[in-house]
């Protein structure tokens, strides 16, 4: 132990000499299993398996701060890339504090898998593969949303018919072509179409077309990018010669078709090391699956490495997110708290008890002296969050709930010079948004390009006035639902949308923009205005909001049901069905987030089915009183 100790300690003390730290506090922080993959040669493969909360973003940072330390080469660099922008932003931001600013120097790189991709394949060479010519001499590619609609995609769109009726409108950008087969795949949960042959052939020729008119979605770059890999002889080589090194993050969220693109650059001497928790993998939607990474590893003789201290969490909430995934590692948690039970489960009647529910965890968190602000309310779905009297998010709110509330504002309010540019700005962040392709200036009431400023704040003055009768949203002075009054919405919309000023899109391609608000479909727009504006400071999000981040305490809700098959019920979490093992990654995710307390909301049964399930994996079952707000 001794030996092992001082073996230690050397290794930190190398490390800390040539970044220039002290190196008795720079060992201090570090424990033997960070050490040790920090020492673990860069050119080696490697697969560092980092529990959550295991600091392995710091490991990253003083890893790549360590290698760039030591890098001679003036053309060839490091990439270190992760999945999101913030991401990459708080991994720029540790490297750098280690590494003296030269992380964001030539030759080395740090952000998302995507951007690196984009900047080094896709825009300087996928116009030669696909045949775009490019316009005024730029031959580079518009990568848009799955989201996108507008009036330019229309032509590479197709509508599907049965029995001579209408069935749907398949976007472009809603599939892709899978990289290996060329066989179509929808890129969200809601591609469910049946399609014949001759179907299947006419979207493949809309997708070679959209991509020739040097268009892409983000899943279109990928495949277009492993084709440039896989097909052109001896490009993998060079990009391996200018990125020897890959150091990537979250790596539980490598698409099938990532791997792919690893897989042409390990061939050619490529060093890729893999940081991650399979176990958090939660985006089976884009075709993640923690299999296929842990097979590539297999597969690879990747080196494997582990981080076992979660300094996150305390034991009992680490013991539970160990038992909840069947876990044989030996997770430490390292976080002390000095109240207990850490994990709660509950139980509520129906949805209509949830702001009791979120009343209690306040005042149970201030009795805690627990930080309102840094805690959490998580679900599934929006759907359950619907429920909740929540501070309502503005930018969270669709299109029909924007018009609702800028129509609100103008017959209810006094007109002050607030109201009424808060009445612009939603009105024409709506009309931009919905019937113009063109870029919008939201410091303009987001007035497109083409129109005058001037014109456009007249139009929406007008528009507003015109649309008004839609409010109160009663009808013969009964409240309506928001289902009710938005085929009220649609019909004034369709009467006036021809006088939009040159408006790009037909009302019939642009109806579909507006739409009920998910989860709220039967709900009153009058309860919805009516609510409080908040119950607590704490806010309300979903699981894959959450993915990363700490915070000092979280309420889990289950759905009342498992209708659905979403993954938000506490069954499907605990005894997920055949094939669906993704939705117990759900709740390891959630349950991995909070520092001192982990509460789960379970519908209410007769035998109280649900809290058995959550007592095996170290719950206590608490009865919050539904007649009372006091604390037992």
């Amino acid at each position: 132990m001794k030996n092992q100790g001082a073996l230690r300690n050397r290794r930190a003390y190398k490390i800390a000499h040539l970044l220039g730290l002290e190196p008795s506090a720079f060992a201090a922080r570090l424990s033997e299993e960070q050490i040790e993959y920090i020492n673990y040669r860069a050119s080696k493969l490697c697969y560092l398996e980092a529990c959550p909360g295991s600091g392995k973003t710091e490991v990253i940072g003083v890893k790549a701060a360590y290698e760039i330390a030591r890098w001679n080469s003036l053309f060839s660099g490091i990439a270190v890339l992760t999945f999101t922008k913030s991401a990459a932003s708080e991994l720029s931001n540790r490297i750098t504090v280690f590494a003296k600013g030269k992380s964001l120097k030539h030759p080395h790189y740090v952000g998302t898998f995507d951007s690196w991709l984009h900047r080094y394949i896709l825009h300087p060479f996928s116009h030669r593969h696909v045949g775009y010519v490019g316009k005024n001499g730029d031959k580079s590619i518009r990568v848009i949303s799955n989201e996108e609609d507008g009036v330019f995609l229309s032509s590479f769109n197709y509508s599907v018919y049965r029995n001579g009726k209408a069935e749907g409108r398949i976007k472009v950008n809603d599939f892709y072509l899978d990289h290996a087969n060329g066989e179509i795949v929808g890129n969200s949960e809601r591609f469910r179409v049946d399609l014949t042959t001759q179907e299947i052939s006419i979207l493949k020729i809309n997708k070679l077309a959209f991509l020739r008119a040097g268009l892409s979605t983000y899943q279109d770059a990928e495949t277009t990018c492993f084709q440039i890999l896989n097909s052109w002889r001896g490009f993998a080589k060079k990009i391996v010669e200018r990125f020897p090194i890959l150091i990537i993050d979250e790596c539980q969220d490598l698409s099938d078709t990532q791997l792919a693109m690893l897989q042409a650059l390990i061939r050619e001497g490529c060093s890729v090391h893999l940081i991650g928790d399979l176990n958090q993998s939660v985006y089976e939607f884009r075709k993640v699956d923690p299999i296929h990474v842990e097979q590539f590893v297999k597969a690879n003789n990747f080196s494997i490495q582990k981080l076992t201290n979660c300094y996150r969490s305390n034991q009992s909430i680490v013991d539970a997110c160990n038992k909840l995934i069947k876990g044989k590692a030996q997770i430490i948690g390292l976080n002390k708290t000095s109240f207990a039970p850490n994990c709660i489960a509950i139980e509520y009647d129906q949805y209509s008890d949830l702001d009791r529910i979120v009343q209690r965890f306040t005042l149970l968190l201030n009795e805690m002296s627990l930080d309102l602000k840094s805690s959490r309310i998580l679900a599934r779905g929006k759907v359950v969050l619907g429920q909740i009297s929540m501070p309502n998010k503005l930018e969270d709110e669709n299109n029909n709930q924007r018009l609702a509330r800028s129509i609100l504002t103008w017959c209810t309010g006094l007109k002050t010079k607030v109201e009424l540019e808060k009445v612009l700005n939603l009105t024409g962040k709506v009309l931009s948004t919905t019937a113009y392709e063109a870029r919008a200036n939201p410091q303009q009431y987001y007035c497109p390009e083409g129109i005058a400023p001037i014109a456009w704040r007249h139009f929406l003055f007008a528009f507003i006035e015109s649309v008004n009768e839609l409010y109160p949203f009663e009808e013969n002075g009964t409240a309506i639902t928001w289902s009710q009054w938005g085929a009220n919405l649609k019909r004034n919309l369709g009467s006036k949308w021809f006088l939009l000023p040159e408006g790009k899109g037909e009302w019939e391609q642009t109806k579909t923009k507006f739409r009920s608000p998910a989860g709220l479909a039967n709900t009153f727009v009058n309860d919805y205005f009516s609510k409080k504006k908040t119950v607590s400071e704490i806010n309300a999000t979903t699981i894959h909001d959450v993915k990363g981040e700490t915070f000092d305490a979280v309420l889990i809700i289950s759905s009342e049901t498992r209708a659905g098959g979403k993954g938000g019920h506490v069954q499907d979490w605990v005894e997920p069905q055949p094939g669906k093992d993704e939705h117990r990654r759900f709740a390891y995710v959630a349950f991995s987030r909070p520092k001192h307390l982990l509460i789960v909301a379970v519908p209410k049964t007769r035998d109280g089915e649900h809290v058995k399930r959550l007592i095996p994996l170290g719950f206590q079952y608490e009865n919050w009183n539904p007649t009372s707000l006091e604390l037992f």
